[in-house]
């Protein structure tokens, strides 16, 4: 008896009832993003995003120690970015570095020398 061996099947016998319903090749050609957004608004990790989804699923929220973490990384993102963006104020060490600059009359400023 020669009969020629079936491929294997993947999954249940309804696969190939769901084979029908895979969209066209244009519908897959679309590029979905999904962003999901904390609540200071920032674009969420798949990991952060995952957190939060369990948390509301189970109803059990984040305990005080991780919400104070949250909270500080946050503040602390806040002030690098106002950091970065206040061009009109430079910071205590760049003020110091001018000074330096403008006191030698070069326009380089040795930070570290072997005679120091």
């Amino acid at each position: 008896m020669a009969h020629s061996p079936q491929p294997p099947t993947l999954g249940s016998k309804f696969s190939k009832k769901r084979k029908i319903l895979v969209a066209d090749d244009d519908a897959s050609k679309k590029e979905i993003r999904i962003e999901r957004r904390d609540e200071y608004g920032r674009i969420m990790t798949p990991r952060e995003a995952f957190w939060v989804l369990s948390h509301k699923l189970y109803g059990k929220s984040p305990g005080k120690r991780a919400q104070k973490k949250r909270k500080k990384l946050h503040e602390e993102e806040l002030r690098s970015k106002q950091l970065q963006f206040n061009t009109n104020k430079p910071s205590l060490f760049m003020g110091r570095m001018l000074e330096l600059q403008a006191q030698s009359n070069k326009p380089y400023i040795i930070l570290h020398s072997r005679n120091s």
